[in-house]
């Protein structure tokens, strides 16, 4: 059952200036935190063996797709780093094995649809006064 909230504007003039100001404080201190560490050279494998040379706290798994292909960077959403689901702009901190996802791939998928919902869930909230819960996809697809 859909319950409609009469919009508050109030509400949303309130928070969301707040969430973009924590958003900006929490990216300007890893900025400054990851401006501090060293720029060590590390080792970056690929699914086929291929070790590329990169950057410690600089090289982004962005910047390896963009070194392989330009399609394979314009088409990525996704990364895995030593197993572990990776934002494509974040630095790589060690030396790891990297692999990359677009949307044909399990991974690029759920990446997709979820931060779909997001955009979603603003909009509702934006637009019709919509309050959001947390509530992840419990299936695939839906």
């Amino acid at each position: 059952m859909v319950v409609a909230h009469p919009k508050d504007d109030a509400y949303l003039s309130a928070t969301i200036p707040k969430r973009i100001q924590l958003f900006e404080a929490i990216q300007a201190e890893q900025q400054t935190r990851r401006l501090s560490l060293s720029p060590d050279p590390i080792k970056v494998t690929l699914p086929d063996g291929t070790v590329k040379e990169a950057k410690k706290w600089q090289t982004t798994p962005f910047d390896i797709a963009r070194e392989i292909s330009k399609n394979l960077a314009n088409n990525a959403l996704i990364s895995k780093v030593n197993d572990v689901l990776w934002d494509m702009n974040r630095p790589l901190e060690e030396d790891s094995k990297l692999q990359i996802f677009k949307f044909e791939d399990d991974e690029g998928r759920d990446t997709f649809w979820h931060s779909s919902a997001h955009i979603l869930g603003q909009s509702l909230e934006t637009e019709y006064g919509c309050k959001l819960c947390i509530g992840p996809c419990t299936t695939r697809g839906e």
